[in-house]
C-alpha cells in the first residue's frame, strides 16, 4: 500500500507495547491503540479494516457500535478456514449478533468462498476473492532446501487457565513432548534436519517443563519472532490444525496434520470445513507411530508432497501473482 497511490488515507493501529512495532518503522500514519489520535481518527473513518474483531479497531465497539454501522467493514481474516472453524465465531450469525459483520469477507479461491457459504452462512455477494495479502510475500516454490523442519502446533483453549501440575497431566503435554523425543530426534539425525518448533504465546509460560538440551531441536514463541521467515525457511511443516499450514502449501511444500485429539477438539473448535479423511491437502495420521512413518517418507522424498495433496491444496489459491494487496486495496476503494 505505501507503494501505491490510493484516493484514501490509511491508517494502521497497533499496541505501542508490540513485540512487533519495529516492522513499521518508517511507515506513516501509524497510531497507537488506545490513544487520543486512534480515538479520533476511529471516529472520522469511513472504513474499517480487520482481521479478527471489530474490537482491534476500538476497544469500545460493542459500546458505540450504532454511531458506526453505516461504515464500510472488510474482513481481511488471517488465514484460510477449512482446517477448524472456531465455533461460534467467524460464522454469519456469530458476526452479525456481534455487530461485526462485514460488507466483504476477503477469501483467496472460489473453493473457499463456496465453503463460507455453506457452512457459515455467508451470501455470495458478501465474499470477495482476492487472495490474502500476506501470500505476496511468500515464494511461490522453494528453490534451496533448508533441512528443516517446522513443528507449529495449535492452543487448546481448556488448557489456558490450568496449573503446571494439571498441564504436565495433559495429553496435549504429552502429545507435543513426544514430538522431540527420542524416534524424531533419530530422523533428525538420519536425514540431517532441524526442528524448529513455533509455540503459541499460552505455552510458553510452561516451557520450563520441557527438555531443550538438544542441538537440533530450536524453540520460538509465536509472539517473538518473525513466523513468515520460519515459514518460508521450513522444508515441511507438521502441525495438527494450523490454518498457517496454507502458507506452506502456498509454496507447493508438504503438511502433516497430526490430529492425536481430533474427537475432542472439534468439539469444542467445531468441525473442519473439509473432511480430514479424504480433503485434507497432506496426511492426516492420528498416532505417533504413524507420523513417524509420514514423516520419514517425505524426508526419503527430499521433502516433495504428492501430486495428490498438490492438487488438494490448488483448490484453496485463485491466484499466485504477488497481486492479492492491490486487489484488497481496490476492493476498500471501491467499497467508499
Amino acid at each position: 500500500m505505501s507503494e501505491q497511490r490510493t484516493k484514501n488515507k490509511f491508517y494502521y493501529v497497533i499496541n505501542k507495547n508490540s513485540p512487533t512495532k519495529n516492522n513499521l518503522d518508517g511507515f506513516a500514519n501509524v497510531l497507537y491503540y488506545g490513544s487520543l489520535k486512534h480515538f479520533i481518527y476511529f471516529h472520522k473513518a469511513c472504513t474499517y479494516v480487520y482481521s479478527d474483531s471489530l474490537r482491534d479497531i476500538f476497544h469500545h465497539w460493542p459500546e458505540v457500535y450504532k454511531d458506526h454501522l453505516h461504515k464500510k467493514k472488510i474482513f481481511l481474516q488471517h488465514g484460510i478456514f477449512a482446517t477448524s472453524r472456531a465455533k461460534g465465531y467467524y460464522d454469519r450469525n456469530s458476526m452479525l449478533r456481534r455487530n461485526e459483520l462485514p460488507d466483504k469477507f476477503v477469501v483467496s479461491s472460489a473453493y473457499e468462498g463456496k465453503l463460507l457459504q455453506r457452512q457459515f452462512g455467508f451470501q455470495k455477494n458478501e465474499i470477495a476473492i482476492t487472495g490474502l495479502t500476506r501470500f505476496d510475500y511468500l515464494p511461490k516454490k522453494q528453490n534451496k532446501k533448508r533441512r528443516k523442519i517446522l513443528l507449529m502446533p495449535t492452543w487448546r483453549e481448556w488448557l489456558t487457565n490450568v496449573s503446571d501440575e494439571n498441564f504436565l497431566k495433559s495429553e496435549y503435554y504429552k502429545k507435543i513432548t513426544e514430538l522431540f523425543s527420542p524416534p524424531v530426534i533419530d530422523l533428525l539425525k538420519k536425514y540431517n534436519y532441524t526442528l524448529d518448533i513455533c509455540i503459541h504465546h499460552q505455552l510458553k509460560k510452561h516451557l520450563d517443563n520441557f527438555k531443550l538440551n538438544y542441538s537440533n531441536v530450536n524453540f520460538f514463541c509465536i509472539q517473538e519472532v518473525n513466523v513468515q521467515e520460519l515459514i518460508i525457511l521450513c522444508d515441511m511443516m507438521v502441525t495438527d490444525y494450523s490454518s498457517a499450514s496454507f502458507d506452506v502449501l502456498y509454496q507447493n511444500k508438504p503438511v502433516i496434520y497430526y490430529h492425536f485429539d481430533a474427537a475432542r477438539f472439534f468439539a469444542t473448535r467445531g468441525g473442519p470445513l473439509i473432511c480430514p479423511l479424504t480433503e485434507f491437502p497432506g496426511p492426516v495420521p492420528r498416532t505417533f507411530d504413524d507420523l513417524i512413518k509420514e514423516m520419514e517418507q517425505l524426508l526419503i522424498g527430499n521433502c516433495c508432497p504428492s501430486t495428490k495433496y498438490i492438487k488438494s491444496a490448488n483448490k484453496f489459491f485463485d491466484y499466485k501473482d504477488n497481486n492479492n494487496s492491490k486487489r484488497v486495496l481496490q476492493l476498500i476503494e471501491s467499497e467508499q
